[in-house]
């Protein structure tokens, strides 16, 4: 689902988007091997809907421990790795922490 992610269509993109999340359930531990396997891809795209969906995942189970393994992933190694200029991905990753600092 995810290589849905890097189509030309913003429909097929925003499908796949829902399908992942619907697919994680609220199984966020699995995000963190995931955004692992796609951080040094050079696609936007995907890199911004595996973080949507992630996002996506982790507002159906806002408590998840798992938050804090994403968030010190990001802050070591994602930000570390790259600069995005990718507004999509810098405010997925911001949503992210925000929902880490309500819970």
């Amino acid at each position: 689902v995810i290589w849905f992610f890097a189509a030309d269509d913003r429909d097929l993109r925003d499908e796949a988007t829902r399908v992942a999340v619907k697919l994680a359930g609220t199984d966020t531990e699995m995000w963190l091997e995931v955004c692992q396997m796609f951080v040094t891809n050079d696609d936007d795209y995907i890199l911004e809907r595996v973080f949507s969906a992630c996002y996506g995942t982790f507002l159906r189970d806002p408590k998840s421990p798992s938050l804090s393994s994403i968030l010190a992933f990001v802050a070591a190694d994602f930000l570390e790795i790259t600069e995005r200029t990718n507004a999509g991905v810098r405010d997925y990753v911001r949503c992210l922490a925000e929902l880490a600092l309500t819970q």
